[in-house]
């Protein structure tokens, strides 16, 4: 683990010790009155699973505000609850800690490639313009979907080269180093 908040492998919230003493994420423990920061927990998951793009995030691949209702739906906040400055602020300390430019791009290509599952999906080739013509041609309708291999797979590519961007050549998110004797790649057991 190298990240002040995350989700592990086994879908639970792990906070690092230190996370809590930066104000933005503080600000949101500190208001929790419950006695065992259930709410508090359940909006840093919420920064993680909108943030993150990591695998064991299920929601990577969604965007914008279906992805926040998804994700609050299935974290079943109390009624009433909305995103406010203070999970703002939360969000935006997350993407300081952990975004590269790299991160941003992998992210704008995501959003991209779920605008064009949409597109896919609502496309109507049956559908005439006022003349009576098609709108879509068969034939660019079919030649994009050629096409969408090829944007699967080098979007997949971007996704590993963000991943080993953040974890070789002695950068770990959050802007730590590795130790001399870390290793992030393989696990070594002595």
């Amino acid at each position: 683990m190298n990240r002040l908040i995350e989700v592990n492998d086994k879908g639970i919230l792990v906070i690092q010790p230190e996370a809590l003493t930066l104000k933005a994420y503080s600000d949101i423990w500190v208001r929790d009155k419950t006695p065992d920061h259930s709410l508090a927990i359940k909006e840093l998951t919420l920064i993680y699973f909108l943030c993150s793009i990591d695998k064991y995030n299920p929601y990577k691949e969604f965007t914008g505000a279906d992805k926040v209702k998804r994700v609050c739906e299935d974290l079943q906040f109390p009624k009433g609850w909305k995103v406010d400055d203070v999970i703002k602020a939360g969000i935006e300390l997350y993407k300081k800690h952990n975004y590269s430019q790299t991160t941003e791009f992998v992210i704008s290509s995501l959003k991209s490639a779920y605008n064009l599952k949409n597109f896919f999906e609502e496309v109507d080739i049956n559908e005439r313009d006022t003349a009576g013509k098609p709108i879509w041609k068969p034939k660019d309708i079919t030649a994009a979907l050629k096409d969408t291999g090829s944007v699967i797979k080098a979007l997949k590519e971007l996704q590993k080269m963000d991943l080993d961007e953040n974890t070789s050549q002695g950068r770990i998110r959050g802007g730590g180093k590795k130790g001399a004797f870390e290793e992030t790649d393989k696990e070594i057991l002595i």
